[in-house]
């Protein structure tokens, strides 16, 4: 049963996926020129490996056309580490993350 201030419906068995925002930390400048961002739960919580596939990496330059970064996802105790190797090709870039 689902209720809010309109009323209330029953239904069948249903499934309901509650999605956390996850939040960027402070960049990083790796030695070989990248970047490597941490980010977590808004909440605080921490991600398992079964998490990591529902994430994708996307860069723009213009915050209207973005890119998929394939592979530049992975998990580091539990945060995810988004770590952009081209990075250094570009004089600003932005960072997303979509959970699909």
């Amino acid at each position: 049963m689902v209720s809010n201030p309109g009323g209330d419906v029953s239904s069948s068995n249903a499934i309901l996926r509650v999605a956390v925002p996850q939040r960027f930390g402070t960049p990083l400048r790796l030695a070989d020129g990248s970047l490597a961002f941490l980010s977590q739960d808004a909440d605080g919580g921490q991600l398992s490996t079964a998490n990591l596939a529902s994430f994708e990496a996307q860069a723009s330059v213009n915050l209207v056309d973005w890119t998929p970064l394939p592979g530049a996802l992975t998990l580091n105790n539990g945060f995810l580490m988004l770590r952009d190797a081209g990075s250094a090709n570009y004089p600003a870039r932005f960072y997303r993350l979509v959970e699909h």
